[in-house]
């Protein structure tokens, strides 16, 4: 069996490629639409963005950047010329205190621990099942059940709220959102000129196109808030399809799609970098523990990619020319778990790796994502 990379690149006829100056990159081609498309990846966004602060200030530049998740952060900031901001949001994660547990949740937690030193729960198995039956009952009586995420939206809200401005935006943009109530993914879309609208469908067909005022910058933030809102950990955001119309509710974009390549192809790109936060595995990787298997993105990073290929070859063979897809990603794994928003040196050496890897340019990389030779 050929390895994804390695399918990639056969299938597709595309080549290892050389480092090429950013002059020649940005060189002016009406058939050429250039993106760059990021992926899902929660604190492992910090190499993401390292990548992206390193393309953009080599001078490799971009018609259109989509993202998904923590993607969709990093892809708005790009897409307004903020690297400044991106540098210092990714620098001071730690410090910003994002994840603070509901009252409920934290009710639950303090009775926990009540019980746990009333019974002696670690050295008496009887106690221990008293323990679980008062927990129980405490989870029960309190408002914890009626929870759709476990923590604030307020903290990092007023984050992005901080940074994001639909009025900055100079490149076209979108972001990957989950639409929870139709089972669906969607994605905004932002031109230059500041117009928002919504794409809609399995596929994305571009055939609810809703216009948004250039003033209406809340829908923006919210646009980006969905879009990382992960399940269980954030409460869904509410957006209306329409001015005055009825509210769908959106939830994380890597649900539905955690690497926005068919977005970025159905919005004409003809060449797409795509930036993952994880290593291309040619060899499977037990789960170390209970958060390996939950929080996953790798597996649906290349679910995603082999079904974005197989679309790819398809177009191929009904000759519609498909995108080439050029993928920049770590050697090897990042030292950063994903849910490490506390670990600010982990986060700063993975965005000083990924700021190395983008300096070096897109087509420094091959297809698969390694290094050209």
């Amino acid at each position: 069996m050929l390895a994804r990379g390695t399918f990639l690149t056969a299938a597709l006829g595309l080549p290892a490629a050389a480092a090429i100056p950013a002059a020649a990159w940005n060189r002016p081609d009406a058939e050429r639409r250039r993106a760059l498309v990021l992926s899902g990846g929660a604190a492992r966004g910090a190499y993401e963005a390292g990548v992206v602060v390193g393309l953009l200030d080599a001078g490799y530049g971009f018609d259109l950047i989509c993202g998904t998740s923590t993607g969709a952060i990093n892809a708005a900031l790009a897409a307004q010329g903020d690297l400044a901001a991106l540098t210092a949001l990714w620098g001071s994660v730690a410090d910003r205190n994002l994840f603070v547990p509901k009252p409920p949740l934290a009710q639950l937690h303090a009775a926990a621990m009540t019980l746990m030193q009333r019974h002696g729960v670690f050295n008496r198995p009887l106690a221990f099942l008293r323990f679980l039956r008062e927990l129980g009952r405490a989870y029960r009586s309190g408002d914890v059940q009626q929870m759709l995420g476990v923590f604030e939206s307020a903290p990092i809200s007023a984050a992005l709220s901080g940074v994001l401005s639909l009025e900055r935006v100079r490149t076209a943009f979108a972001c990957g959102v989950t639409n929870l109530d139709l089972a669906a993914p969607e994605a905004f879309v932002v031109d230059p000129n500041g117009t928002l609208d919504v794409v809609a469908s399995q596929n994305y067909p571009l055939h609810r196109l809703v216009p948004r005022k250039r003033s209406d910058g809340s829908r923006y933030v919210d646009a980006i808030r969905a879009s990382s809102a992960f399940p269980f950990m954030l409460d869904p955001i509410a957006i209306a399809s329409e001015a005055g119309g009825a509210a769908y509710s959106y939830i994380d974009g890597g649900v539905a799609d955690n690497t926005p390549l068919a977005l970025a192809h159905r919005l004409g790109a003809t060449e797409i970098v795509a930036v993952f936060v994880d290593r291309l595995r040619t060899a499977p990787r037990r789960p170390r523990n209970v958060a390996d298997i939950f929080t996953s993105v790798q597996i649906a990073n290349h679910s995603q990619l082999d079904h974005v290929q197989a679309a790819f070859v398809a177009e191929r063979r009904s000759f519609v020319s498909p995108a080439r897809v050029y993928a920049i990603r770590p050697d090897d794994d990042l030292s950063l778990g994903s849910y490490d928003f506390g670990d600010q040196a982990a986060l700063n050496g993975a965005f000083a790796r990924g700021r190395n890897d983008g300096q070096r340019g897109p087509l420094a990389f091959s297809s698969a994502g390694a290094r050209a030779t």
